[in-house]
């Protein structure tokens, strides 16, 4: 799309792709730790659906969905922060595009993370045909999109092309999960809502990220009872094995005293 409808020259098509691809670098890491998740997800789910317990998948699917949007965009608002300091000094500045694309080009990188784990519901549902349906509307958007927007703002266009098409993906997906008896519940149209804070700027990401983070009252409104016991559990469980860890590590377990004979 950048080559064949930008309106720029060819040296300048070329330097235009490099940038778009120095924003895509880091964004592309949060794709690969969604698919992760997806893929650990998928067997466990099965096994639930094949037991008739549909309804237990939609609410770890919808756990799922609030815990890596949270996840993701706490590492993106820390990747927006940082960004000025890395692009200017250790890619020398030579990228100032991608660093004014990249607060975009993570916000659809964390979407199309969360479609990722989405269509999770129609792998489990035998569904798989509905998936590329989602995903073949994402595409025309997008270049129905590019088309209209890429030789007016560039780069800019192509970009924001591009999270709208993620977008549409997700969104389409969720409609065909609702309609196969997925549950979507208004915690998690409030987190897939949150990476498209990204562009607004930096300050307004670290204030809610802060707020999600912080703000007790928020947590309540936006996670079931159920769901604050298991992220408790959870992390109850880390710390307990991080210290086991740290007491292994400095030799502080105590020593075994041998037998008397």
């Amino acid at each position: 799309m950048l080559v064949h409808f930008s309106n720029a020259s060819h040296e300048s098509t070329i330097a235009m792709v490099g940038q778009y691809h120095s924003s895509r670098v880091l964004g592309e890491l949060l794709i690969s730790v969604a698919m992760l998740v997806s893929s650990i997800l998928v067997p466990y789910l099965s096994r639930d659906w094949e037991r008739g317990r549909r309804r237990i998948v939609g609410w770890w699917i919808n756990f799922a969905l609030k815990v890596a949007c949270l996840t993701l965009f706490g590492v993106a608002t820390a990747v927006l922060t940082v960004a000025p300091w890395l692009f200017q000094h250790v890619l020398q500045g030579k990228f100032a595009d991608g660093l004014s694309v990249l607060p975009c080009t993570l916000a659809y990188c964390i979407l199309f993370g969360l479609t990722v784990i989405a269509e999770t519901y129609l792998l489990c549902a035998e569904r798989s045909q509905r998936i590329l349906l989602g995903f073949l509307v994402g595409i025309i958007a997008n270049v129905g999109l590019g088309c209209v927007l890429l030789p007016r703002f560039g780069l800019t266009g192509a970009v924001w092309a591009t999270l709208l098409a993620n977008a549409l993906t997700l969104g389409t997906l969720l409609v065909l999960s609702h309609r196969n008896g997925f549950r979507l519940t208004r915690g998690t149209v409030v987190f897939l809502c949150v990476p498209l804070l990204l562009p607004i700027g930096t300050t307004v990401c670290l204030l809610s990220l802060v707020a999600l983070l912080v703000s007790k009252n928020l947590q309540r409104r936006l996670f079931t009872p159920k769901e604050q016991r298991v992220i408790h559990d959870c992390w109850q469980s880390f710390v307990e094995r991080l210290r086991r860890s740290s007491v292994h590590s400095y030799g502080l377990t105590t020593p075994a005293i041998p037998p008397t004979h």
